[in-house]
């Protein structure tokens, strides 16, 4: 095909060549070739300017906030973490972040009173669904519930910042190596929402 463009190129101006014969395959080479002359330039433009990446690219740029602060992807990971029994680490973080939103538009009374069920269902030596944090912030969170008659809202900050990343760098790492992880970042759904990055520190 280049030598049919270049040959169609007379520089010393004598036109003594024979005639290009023009057939349906020289047409369909030609159409092809402009094709991807003009389109090259276009899907670079939009892979640069727009973030069009590979499933894998998407995968790696994702982490935990993320996935929970999209209601689809915090399912699929509630769900893995059922399957390795460490369910009670997503509920206890969710019940902080509820409390946490609802601190302002409740008493004092009803604040502690709720801070006192968390900590006995999540925090408490033999809890039901005892979450691993560590000795000092469960001594602590337990110390400032007994000498303290008006909680403040940082009251858990130490335990859900543990239990975050304990998730994060455990349970969620194993979660983007599943199927159903996989089958997500490829579906419309992730690409359309296209999933604002989050920082951690927004979460807790």
């Amino acid at each position: 095909l280049l030598s049919i463009v270049l040959g169609s190129i007379d520089p010393g101006g004598v036109q003594d060549r024979t005639p290009i014969v023009w057939t349906w395959g020289i047409v369909a080479d030609f159409a092809i070739f402009s094709l991807i002359l003009f389109t090259l330039p276009y899907q670079i433009y939009r892979s640069y300017y727009y973030g069009e990446a590979s499933e894998d690219d998407i995968g790696r740029s994702i982490n935990l906030s993320d996935f929970l602060e999209n209601e689809t992807g915090a399912k699929l990971f509630e769900n893995h973490l059922l399957e390795e029994f460490s369910a009670e680490n997503l509920t206890f973080w969710k019940s902080v972040k509820w409390w946490k939103e609802k601190f302002n538009q409740t008493s004092k009374d009803i604040r502690r009173r709720e801070a006192q069920n968390i900590f006995s269902r999540w925090l408490s030596v033999g809890a039901l669904f005892q979450v691993n944090v560590s000795h000092p912030i469960r001594d602590t969170i337990g110390k400032r519930l007994e000498e303290e008659t008006n909680v403040s809202i940082d009251l858990f900050d130490g335990a859900q910042k543990e239990i975050y990343r304990l998730m994060d760098t455990d349970s969620f790492s194993r979660f983007k190596q599943t199927r159903a992880f996989k089958q997500y970042i490829g579906s419309d759904d992730l690409r359309s929402s296209a999933f604002e990055m989050q920082s951690p520190e927004t979460l807790i």
